[in-house]
């Protein structure tokens, strides 16, 4: 990822706390929101995390079926739930060979997922969620997305956890 690029991802993370505190904005979904145009994809979603119950819930979307999607919990599967589990951002271009793509939300909502792109959000080995986007528009995801999508979750992360003295909600709101 070139230099321009990371200045560029975390001036977009400050800027999105900054509405987040002075108009009280919803962080995470202005942060989806943005991340999902800026990779180009047609959908995302924002999963948190339930570690003692081992369940993935989706708490934040953005796409066709966004409003069905809300509150939806599932055990850890799926891409989401293998990012989750070894902690590590992931990308498939052929979902429907890939062993960890879950099919469930597309056979409930009739969407069609033909790539996927995941990465945790984690900050101080504390996961906050896992931040998921499909169907990149024009073409397939690479590593350089992977690489971008990590960057904007871990800084999103910690740029939230720096201003939960005084705004609590960004981090509660996970």
């Amino acid at each position: 990822m070139k230099e321009e690029q990371l200045i560029v991802a975390k001036a977009l993370c400050l800027k999105i706390l900054e509405a987040a505190k002075i108009r009280g904005i919803d962080f995470w979904q202005r942060f989806l929101e943005i991340v999902c145009y800026t990779v180009g994809c047609e959908a995302g979603s924002f999963y948190t995390v339930d570690e003692k119950r081992k369940l993935l819930t989706i708490s934040r979307a953005v796409g066709p079926f966004a409003g069905e999607l809300q509150d939806l919990s599932f055990y850890r599967q799926g891409c989401a739930g293998w990012c989750n589990e070894k902690r590590e951002a992931m990308f498939s271009n052929d979902v429907e060979h890939d062993t960890r793509f879950c099919q469930k939300v597309d056979k409930v909502t009739g969407f069609k997922t033909l790539n996927i792109i995941c990465a945790p959000v984690i900050h101080k080995d504390t996961i906050l969620g896992v931040l998921e986007l499909m169907n990149k528009c024009g073409g397939e995801f690479t590593d350089d997305d992977k690489e971008f999508l990590s960057y904007m979750c871990t800084f999103a992360a910690e740029t939230a956890a720096q201003y939960n003295k005084d705004t609590k909600s960004i981090v509660s709101s996970c």
